[in-house]
């Protein structure tokens, strides 16, 4: 018995699939029924026609190997909609017939499909507000994780990964800010200042309630979804945001930094005569280095760090003990080349529990090495933070889930995310 080939058996599914598309369509949305034009033939679409001959259109686009369902509105300067495969059909829908009613009836896009997301959420709701207030919101990231960027003519399909949690993307007459709501940290707003060229982190407690907390991040219980949009809608002058850090430069002149910006913040030491490694293995600090880079200056660096990134309860020690917190536990470990066993870290987090005077303080691991995958579970189960730092900058990067939630945004916003025409 022969059986059909693959491609047609997925051209029927895709039939039969848009067939569906339309016979929701009239029963959800019978007021544009006669405007309703499903093409039954390769390629499968399903169109709104509007005045004018024009349409909105719903169809399979593909973007450089991958598919995702788009709706292309006849707007000059409009981005597609786009969304994943596995999207319910009443969702489709309902974003198709959202578009097109726009043009049809002179009403504008309703929330929250109008920030191309199916339900009504937080992100949602903070989009609505910041629009309310003047504020231009760029993208809305909860639900739906797909959007298109780079060339119209040949666009790529992002999905944005679950460590970036959701958010909002705003745009302000001098600052682009992203507000997120982490699974394991609640609200986080990040600052990318134009005169800076580099994000920053808002100290959201601070500009809540003048008092910063302990750690990134601020609970959802404890702040409004408008409280929020009420702090951004002030602007930059009403954030307390910390300044970027840059990563230390080797310079062939005794104690200098390449950046000027960066001479500023870290003043430059000379190190101790008799100053030991951070690494037991290394040999001791090269005196034609930056210090922030070698002995004593690596754990400032690591601080410095850390408060960038909001844990503003580490602060810098003397020599003896560079690094003390009432909350933290830091410890910089070199490990070798081997991968940080779950026993080491069970016995290092047990360490920083019996390191507190009155309560148990949480970990902050930074380490030369790597970590396995059971050492990296149990960290996030015990609210560690772990990271690998360069010897040759000091700049730290995470190892854990929940320390990559407590970074920063790592590429600058795009003016556009799909190019304009």
């Amino acid at each position: 018995m022969a059986f059909p080939p693959g491609d047609m058996v997925a051209a029927f599914g895709n039939f039969l699939h848009f067939q569906s598309l339309e016979s929701t369509f009239l029963e959800r949305h019978p007021e544009l029924a006669d405007r309703v034009e499903f093409n039954a033939a390769s390629p499968f679409f399903l169109k709104v026609n509007l005045p004018g001959e024009r349409s909105v259109v719903l169809a399979r686009g593909s973007y450089k190997l991958q598919v995702a369902w788009t709706i292309v509105d006849p707007s000059p300067h409009s981005d597609p909609s786009v969304w994943a495969l596995d999207t319910s059909v009443e969702v489709l829908v309902d974003a198709l017939h959202a578009r097109a009613a726009a043009h049809v009836f002179s009403t504008p896009v309703p929330s929250p499909l109008r920030w191309d997301e199916g339900e009504a959420s937080d992100m949602t709701q903070l989009a609505d507000l910041l629009d309310a207030r003047g504020v231009r919101v760029r993208r809305v990231v909860a639900g739906n994780r797909w959007f298109a960027r780079g060339s119209r003519s040949d666009p790529e399909l992002v999905l944005v990964h679950e460590s970036a949690g959701a958010y909002v993307d705003a745009e302000l007459a001098d600052a682009f800010v992203r507000i997120s709501v982490k699974p394991a940290l609640g609200w986080m707003v990040d600052a990318y200042i134009r005169d800076w060229g580099a994000w920053g982190r808002v100290d959201l407690a601070r500009s809540l309630w003048d008092q910063s907390a302990a750690a990134p991040g601020v609970s959802l219980t404890t702040v409004s979804v408008d409280e929020v949009a009420d702090v951004i809608g002030k602007g930059p002058a009403h954030w307390g945001t910390s300044f970027p850090w840059e990563p230390v430069r080797r310079s062939a002149s005794r104690g200098r930094v390449p950046s000027m910006r960066q001479d500023s913040l870290f003043p430059i030491e000379e190190p101790e005569p008799d100053a030991m490694a951070l690494f037991e293995d290394e040999a001791a600090p090269d005196p034609s280095t930056s210090v922030t880079a070698a002995g004593r200056g690596i754990p400032r660096a690591v601080v410095d760090q850390l408060n960038m990134l909001g844990f503003n309860a580490v602060p810098t020690g003397d020599f003896a003990a560079p690094i003390h917190s009432e909350g933290f536990d830091v410890q910089i470990r070199d490990g070798g080349t081997k991968d940080l066993s779950l026993s080491e870290m069970e016995r290092l987090n047990g360490l920083a529990s019996a390191a507190g005077e009155d309560l148990p303080k949480r970990l902050i691991l930074v380490t030369g090495a790597g970590i396995s995958r059971p050492a990296a579970a149990f960290a996030d189960k015990a609210k560690a933070f772990v990271f690998h730092i360069d010897r040759s900058t000091a700049r730290l990067t995470p190892l854990t889930t929940r320390t990559r939630q407590a970074m920063l945004p790592e590429t600058a916003p795009r003016d556009h995310d799909l190019d304009p025409w």
